[in-house]
């Protein structure tokens, strides 16, 4: 998988089709296959994804060689938890770079994890910004769009600068099940990304383009 390049550039993608014929696509992930492992609907699978964004959203605070060398129990868990959940999405690249994190710290082998947990973390973030992406593009049909409620821009924008990942976390979520116009969806989409990286200066400035 690449790194942050596939923000602009799409990899290989695999795709199924929708309910209303378009295609599901996520960049790195066996749609078919996961939609599969989850249950068999489109539906199950859906509600799989924004479960696996949010656990992601939890575990990329802690994605650090400094946290790994002082948890190594803590951290090969979160690495078995990650590599099942990407496995079961259809991510099998991710679940196999999860495996070798995990096996890294079973094993006590810091260089490797050293040498790898930011493009770990890079990969892992790019992911989860695909999801959201297709979460946020989803069953919103043109007469739903609406204009973004500036008080909850503004609920964000004082938890970006606060850097409380947990409402942030929890507004963008929210709105992600609304319809927006394309530009808004995509800045939340971008936002979504960069509190996954921890770029919290930069996604409140981000927001500012939607504050009226």
């Amino acid at each position: 998988m690449s790194t942050l390049s596939k923000i602009a550039v799409a990899g290989t993608r695999e795709q199924t089709k929708q309910g209303d014929g378009s295609p599901i696509v996520i960049d790195g992930v066996d749609v078919a296959k996961g939609i599969l492992l989850t249950g068999g609907t489109e539906e199950q699978y859906r509600s799989v994804l924004e479960l696996y964004c949010r656990d992601v959203d939890l575990k990329m605070i802690s994605l650090n060689a400094l946290w790994a060398k002082t948890n190594a129990r803590n951290f090969s868990i979160q690495m078995n938890s990650l590599k099942t959940a990407s496995a079961t999405i259809g991510a099998t690249e991710m679940s196999r770079e999860a495996e070798l994190m995990e096996n890294a710290a079973s094993g006590g082998d810091m260089k490797y994890i050293c040498g790898h947990i930011r493009r770990f973390s890079e990969d892992l973030a790019c992911l989860a910004w695909h999801i959201r992406a297709l979460l946020y593009a989803h069953n919103k049909p043109e007469e739903n769009i609406r204009p973004i409620d500036q008080t909850t821009v503004l609920r964000l924008k004082g938890a970006l600068i606060t850097e409380d990942v947990m409402t942030a976390d929890s507004i963008l979520f929210s709105l992600g099940k609304l319809a927006f116009d394309e530009r808004t969806a995509e800045i939340l989409s971008t936002i979504s990304y960069l509190v996954l990286i921890a770029e919290f200066k930069e996604a409140a400035e981000k927001l500012d383009d939607l504050i009226s």
